[in-house]
């Protein structure tokens, strides 16, 4: 008989293949994850930006109402009058601490006027509606602190939506007690040496100041030919009183800086488009240094942290602040009038630097002492009129998406 060797590789020949089936299960395995993961890594990255877009669309509605806010204010309308116009049918405002009052199951569902109509606006649209603040109640339609809330909706593309909430409030600082108020625990003053200059507080005194020895030393610094007029009993009218807040506070001057530092049309005077602003326009000019003025007209609100210099025929109508350094100078003759008020606050450190711990109150520099007239009248509709105009300020803001 022949002798047959059995073969000992036939039955690796079926393991090669049992092997082969497994990889290529496993390769597929792989392939067909990662193109679910890849599907899935669009679409998150696609509804990121989807709600991206929206939140941006909603922002934008926000910032709209807020200047709409500013404008209808500006032109004479009360927060009451336009919280009231809002209400619907039920005569209530919709309660805004929750969003769903407002939008639900993919639909408006408030009866509330809307204060910004349904805008286009980049790959979406935008509502924007308006209520009361927290503190007053969101759905009272009566207004006592100059703070309402904005609700933006902003609808983007992919069906996606987010919603921006701001709490905003005006700006109105509170009346100054004169027509060159001057706080601290001294100051030093120069009054002019033109008899032609006159310095008129009307209802207020010419020159205010809340210390004894500031007092003295006002008084001390005017010539006798100058004229200092004002709501006082005697010749020159300088007067001395507790100041209302913010004048009198270290953090209620930071904070009013700050507020006016937010709203600034312009933070340098190298700003393609600066102007000082007009009647009809004013601006505020925040200057965070030294400021040097020449031969200008303007309106508004001009507000300083170091050095101020005035020189040459100045007219200005609102309200000049020197909040930092608190030094004032008005050299180089030259005439005008400012029509509102001058504030000077020595509150920086031995830095110069606002908001630093050593910050405390110092001496005042008033020096007015060049010649010309370079008269100053307190006119208090001027201060209100350039508030008025100021955009509001945002206080709180939140933002959801649905």
């Amino acid at each position: 008989m022949r002798n047959i060797k059995p073969d000992l590789y036939s039955d690796d020949r079926g393991m090669v293949l049992v092997v082969g089936l497994l990889l290529i299960s496993v390769l597929m395995m792989l392939g067909t994850t990662a193109v679910l993961t890849s599907t899935t890594d669009l679409k998150i990255s696609g509804n990121y930006r989807a709600n991206n877009v929206a939140f941006n669309i909603a922002e934008a509605g926000s910032e709209v109402a807020r200047e709409q806010l500013r404008v209808a204010v500006a032109g004479g309308s009360s927060l009451s009058a336009l919280l009231a116009a809002r209400r619907g049918a039920d005569g209530v405002l919709t309660n805004s601490d929750n969003f769903n009052n407002f939008y639900s199951s993919r639909a408006f569902v408030s009866d509330d006027i809307p204060f910004t109509a349904t805008t286009n606006f980049d790959a979406g649209t935008y509502r924007v509606y308006l209520t009361n603040d927290r503190a007053e109640g969101v759905t009272n339609a009566a207004d006592a602190n100059t703070a309402v809330t904005l609700t933006s909706f902003g609808l983007g593309p992919l069906n996606s939506l987010a919603v921006v909430q701001v709490t905003i409030r005006r700006l109105i600082p509170p009346d100054l007690p004169g027509a060159i108020v001057l706080p601290g625990p001294n100051v030093t003053f120069a009054g002019g040496n033109s008899t032609a200059q006159v310095i008129h507080g009307v209802t207020k005194p010419a020159v205010a100041v809340n210390s004894a020895a500031s007092l003295q030393s006002v008084i001390a610094g005017i010539p006798k030919p100058a004229s200092y007029q004002g709501n006082c009993p005697g010749t020159p009218c300088v007067g001395e009183s507790v100041f209302p807040y913010p004048w009198d506070s270290l953090p209620g001057l930071k904070a009013l800086a700050a507020s006016l530092a937010s709203l600034a049309d312009f933070t340098s005077t190298a700003q393609p488009g600066f102007t000082w602003g007009s009647a009809g326009n004013p601006k505020v000019v925040f200057i965070d240094g030294d400021l040097t003025i020449g031969p200008v007209s303007g309106a508004g609100i001009i507000i300083c942290t170091g050095n101020l210099s005035i020189h040459g025929n100045f007219d200005y109508s609102g309200l000049i602040l020197a909040i930092g350094k608190g030094r004032i100078d008005r050299h180089g003759g030259g005439n005008g009038l400012i029509n509102g008020s001058v504030f000077a606050a020595n509150i920086a450190g031995p830095d110069r630097i606002l908001n630093t711990p050593d910050d405390a109150w110092g001496n005042p520099h008033y020096d007015t002492s060049g010649g010309g007239t370079s008269d100053i009248t307190y006119n208090a509709a001027a201060l209100s009129n350039n508030t008025a105009a100021l955009p509001f300020i945002k206080t709180s803001w939140r933002r959801s998406g649905f």
